[in-house]
């Protein structure tokens, strides 16, 4: 795909994707980067999150709902020896670190929600 469709495909996603699902998570962010991430790609369902790096491994982050609950994936290339060792390392706490943040995002979202009685 060339790089003028993608981004305008990228610009049509974003004026679709409502904010209020990151601000519902209680997440830092904006129309176009949330925790620092850049939205890639976005719908009313999933959003794709992108950051670069310097160190030889770009990532992705997928958030997508799904029927059952939310749907969570991590991409993540490994260009180089040592983004290889440093993901090794790196990867059981970033595990962790995303299992916290939308534990404590469905936390927040669920004491919104109205008590029927």
């Amino acid at each position: 795909m060339p790089v003028e469709a993608a981004a305008g495909d990228a610009e049509r996603c974003r004026e679709r994707f409502d904010p209020d699902v990151i601000r519902a998570a209680g997440w830092p962010g904006s129309r176009r980067c949330v925790l620092g991430w850049r939205i890639r790609r976005a719908a009313p369902d999933f959003v794709l999150l992108s950051a670069g790096s310097r160190l030889g491994m770009p990532g992705e982050l997928l958030f997508k709902r799904e029927r059952s609950g939310l749907l969570f994936a991590t991409f993540v290339q490994q260009r180089t020896s040592l983004a290889r060792a440093i993901w090794g390392r790196a990867e059981p706490v970033h595990q962790r670190v995303v299992s916290s943040l939308l534990t404590q995002a469905a936390r927040r979202e669920a004491a919104s929600w109205p008590v029927v009685r």
